[in-house]
């Protein structure tokens, strides 16, 4: 999310280098090529630490750009994607899909995070999600995005109410070049908050992203349209409200889309071009 900020950063100052985590190391470089790009190891978590010996100017927190960048509504640009993932990738995923028919393809996540402290933002009901996906098994091929733990919940349900739901578990590596081309290749992503919603969004994947009445803050309040990723859309629980209203509007929404979704045209990568600038090199640390 705070990384769409970096093209307006690096538009100010020139010469950027940004640390990021490993897993994001690939998908970063292509996305930012007039960045220096260099992952973020243990050896590098120390605040001043420079093992990459590089002139600095100075340096700044991933998730403070925001408080330069984006003050006001006006300043989140209409900017469908700002990540680019692979087309090899996109290619590799688009083809396996083609395996499955020519349905719509949805991905689809119930629990988008892993720490008990916010497990009540980002988890969905299981029971409305199954009942969802079984009145569109005909018309609709569901991909699970769920990793982990939480995935032998799925597994259940294929077997007691022949649930059909495809599982790519090579698509959960350490690189997320991998999600990220198996989500460019979706037509639909239904997700609460994590960090599949986040890469959806930043890649320009049509997004559904249903939220608990007490979302987290990022998500503001009232509000159907995303100001972080214009290919969303929020459906959020109101006080009082129980999930099966807030899925009743979720399928019938869904009942439309299907009816009139056409196979998107192949878009192409994004390319960020810039004033050449001879400004201060600024080093940019994404926080673990």
């Amino acid at each position: 999310m705070f990384a769409s900020c970096l093209p307006d950063l690096i538009n100010s100052v020139g010469n950027c280098v940004i640390e990021c985590e490993s897993s994001l190391h690939s998908l970063f470089r292509r996305s930012f090529p007039r960045a220096t790009v260099v992952p973020l190891t243990t050896d590098t978590v120390e605040l001043n630490k420079n093992c990459w010996e590089l002139s600095l100017d100075e340096q700044i927190a991933f998730g403070s750009l925001p408080r330069y960048f984006r003050r006001r509504k006006e300043d989140f640009p209409i900017r469908k994607a700002y990540l680019v993932p692979d087309r090899e990738r996109i290619t590799k995923w688009s083809n396996r899909f083609l395996e499955i028919g020519s349905v719509t393809k949805i991905g689809v996540l119930w629990q988008g995070s892993w720490t008990v402290e916010s497990e009540h933002q980002t988890a969905l009901p299981m029971f409305e999600l199954r009942n969802l996906m079984l009145r569109h098994q005909a018309d609709a091929a569901w991909i699970c995005l769920q990793h982990g733990s939480k995935q032998k919940e799925i597994e259940q349900y294929r077997r007691n109410v022949s649930l059909q739901v495809h599982l790519y578990p090579e698509a959960f590596q350490y690189n997320l070049d991998e999600m990220a081309g198996l989500l460019a290749a979706l037509d639909l992503v239904i997700t609460p908050p994590g960090y599949i919603a986040n890469l959806a969004g930043a890649l320009g994947t049509k997004t559904w992203l249903v939220l608990p009445a007490r979302a987290d803050w990022r998500w503001n309040l009232n509000r159907e349209k995303c100001l972080w990723y214009p290919t969303f859309r929020i459906y959020r629980q109101t006080i009082g409200q129980s999930w099966s209203e807030l899925f009743a509007t979720v399928g019938a929404d869904l009942e439309k889309f299907l009816t009139t979704h056409r196979p998107p045209e192949e878009s192409s990568p994004i390319t960020l071009v810039f004033p050449e600038q001879n400004k201060q090199t600024v080093r940019i640390r994404q926080a673990g």
